[in-house]
């Protein structure tokens, strides 16, 4: 049976490129929505233009998907505002 995800959950995608010949990248990311038969996850994608970090959403098969402990910055925004409160 598949990992079950809820909203917030920290994720790692396992992304891989097209025509990536089997390599796989992880990417952390954050449960979003979950639907069916795909969960919807927020990223961080960096801009080539400006070098900044950019929150960006990716619709990906659950599969792909395991969870994560480790805090990530570029990621984990809300969590981040909360610790600065």
């Amino acid at each position: 049976m598949a990992q079950e995800f809820k909203r917030g959950d920290r994720v790692t995608w396992r992304y891989g490129p097209p025509g990536g010949y089997g390599y796989e990248i992880p990417v952390a990311g954050v449960v979003e929505k979950v639907c069916p038969s795909r969960v919807q996850i927020r990223v961080a994608r960096r801009s080539r233009s400006t070098g900044a970090y950019q929150q960006v959403t990716r619709t990906v098969d659950p599969a792909r998907l395991s969870p994560r402990d480790k805090f990530v910055a570029e990621v984990d925004l809300e969590e981040r505002r909360g610790i600065e409160r």
